[in-house]
């Protein structure tokens, strides 16, 4: 089993860069959660990247370019979870095949504020 990547307030970095290249070369799979930040995290660059697992952004800023969010399932959000004020910046991305009791493909809950979707979600309930 893959192990979860986890970006918390105990992070040392000045933000993080997952990048493939060529874009679409990388995979990232994971059964359960695939990345999980947390409140006051660094920010987090996601570029070109295949996403297999859902996404949870808890509080925190991740901007998302050209990355595919595909097969993934959730109770909530099932490729992408944003909660807790987070913010999200999603840039020429696609969703397919993802499926939650809430959410589809994307959750928006509370005063989160995704402020950019480069794709319609494609959802699957």
């Amino acid at each position: 089993e893959v192990p979860t990547l986890v970006l918390n307030a105990n992070a040392v970095a000045s933000g993080v860069r997952l990048i493939a290249d060529p874009p679409g070369a990388a995979i990232l799979n994971a059964s359960d959660t695939l990345l999980r930040t947390s409140p006051a995290a660094p920010s987090l660059l996601l570029r070109g990247l295949r996403l297999r697992g859902p996404v949870v952004v808890n509080g925190s800023s991740v901007a998302f370019e050209g990355c595919h969010f595909e097969d993934s399932s959730a109770d909530e959000g099932g490729a992408l979870s944003v909660v807790g004020g987070a913010e999200v910046a999603a840039t020429n991305c696609s969703f397919a095949r993802n499926r939650a009791r809430r959410g589809g493909a994307v959750l928006v809950d509370g005063d989160a504020a995704p402020n950019q979707y480069g794709a319609v979600p494609t959802n699957t309930l």
